[in-house]
């Protein structure tokens, strides 16, 4: 998966191979530090220009918030 970032993410997140260590600063500016994301955020337009869908769409996910990066995404089985 040798320049393939967002595939090599994905596989890692549905398999955990390989173990990876995350280092110790936050990720993507809005992660919790020691944590690898799970997800990618929401876009900070979608809660001014498409408030409603947004919210909508966290509440069927489970999300606590929309740019909660660290809960997992439905389809893994990880909660």
């Amino acid at each position: 998966m040798f320049m393939q970032g967002m595939e090599s993410w994905t596989e890692v997140r549905r398999t955990r191979i390989p173990l990876l260590v995350p280092g110790h600063r936050a990720v993507f500016g809005a992660g919790v530090a020691g944590q690898i994301p799970e997800r990618l955020p929401y876009d900070d337009n979608e809660s001014v220009l498409n408030k409603a869908n947004l919210d909508a769409a966290v509440g069927a996910q489970g999300f606590t918030q929309g740019n909660d990066i660290q809960s997992p995404l439905w389809f893994t089985g990880r909660q």
